[in-house]
């Protein structure tokens, strides 16, 4: 089955930009209409492990009242003023500064996803 995923993988490298997707996990750079490339999975990780860090929903991780803020409101609100969900004092350090590195505003500064995997490896 892995050699399966990763002999697939570089036919997956190639894919067309669509600007499909949940807004509340999108990079700022769709939102913007720029053009984008991998990094964009790489906020949107951030986004999901967030998630998992905390157990809530992502509209929550804002702060803002479900019921009278849009999601795509918000999603604006990451994009143009740099929003990211409030990380909760109990997470561990250094889950809290992967999921900061994987949501950088500027794609080139977010990590790999080889380097996702080398530093959660590291976290055990």
């Amino acid at each position: 089955m892995c050699s399966w995923i990763t002999n697939g993988l570089p036919s997956f490298a190639i894919s067309e930009m669509t600007g499909l997707g949940t807004p509340l996990y999108m990079a700022p750079e769709m939102l913007q209409t720029r053009h984008y490339g991998a990094k964009i999975d790489c906020y949107s990780f951030a986004m999901v492990l967030w998630q998992m860090c905390t157990g809530k929903k992502l509209m929550d991780g804002f702060g803002f009242d479900k019921d009278s803020v849009p999601p795509m409101r918000v999603a604006f609100k990451a994009c143009y003023e740099k929003l990211r969900p409030i990380m909760p004092a109990d997470c561990p350090p250094a889950l809290a500064d992967l999921i900061r590195a994987c949501w950088e505003d500027a794609p080139e500064m977010r990590p790999s996803f080889q380097q996702i995997l080398e530093k959660l490896s590291d976290l055990g």
